[in-house]
């Protein structure tokens, strides 16, 4: 079995002042509910199989192409009063992110060329968000209590164009996932 990779998309530089707010917010919530921490970021594709698509040069090489020829700017927008519990480990509490056009058009180059590896096709549903917390199980309560301990937050830079993409190697445990690899996106045209 070879490795696993996630393509995230992470803030802008100009942008890292105001994350780390979003990262205390992932911090603080792991240490009180005992879930794993993790850097801020939406994903662009996860689940890519190092197997399927080459050793990480290759997919570095393949994911450079992939994103050449994106033109608008992937803006990712956050929207901090939708929270949702989710029903999955990796979708337990998130915040949705808006569908701009550049964002889409960013993921549907990639799942072209990594859809395979991925098991993802071009027209399968993407739902772009920012996960607060991983967990498993997660009664309408504790829903209820993250979301508010969440929206007594002050947070920031809810609005961020990306500049990279981050290939991600990821394993069971999210504190062992690392950058590996970032492949700069096209300046907009």
């Amino acid at each position: 079995m070879g490795e696993h990779y996630a393509f995230w998309l992470a803030p802008a530089p100009e942008c890292a002042a105001g994350m780390s707010s979003w990262a205390e917010l992932i911090a603080e919530l792991s240490r009180h509910y005992d879930t794993p921490c993790f850097a801020p970021h939406v994903t662009l594709l996860g689940g890519v199989s190092g197997s399927a698509s080459g050793a990480l040069g290759e997919i570095v090489g393949d994911l450079e192409e992939a994103v050449a020829g994106v033109s608008a700017a992937a803006e990712i927008v956050l929207r901090p009063d939708e929270l949702v519990c989710g029903d999955s480990y990796f979708r337990c509490l998130y915040v949705r992110a808006e569908e701009t056009p550049g964002l889409l058009d960013l993921r549907r180059a990639v799942v072209g060329r990594f859809g395979d590896a991925s098991g993802e096709a071009p027209g399968d549903a993407y739902e772009p968000h920012l996960s607060l917390v991983y967990d498993n199980s997660l009664s309408a309560s504790r829903c209820a209590e993250l979301k508010a301990r969440v929206k007594r937050t002050k947070l920031s830079c809810e609005r961020w164009t990306a500049r990279h993409v981050d290939v991600v190697r990821i394993s069971a445990r999210p504190d062992e996932w690392r950058t590996e690899a970032r492949v700069a996106l096209p300046p907009t045209k």
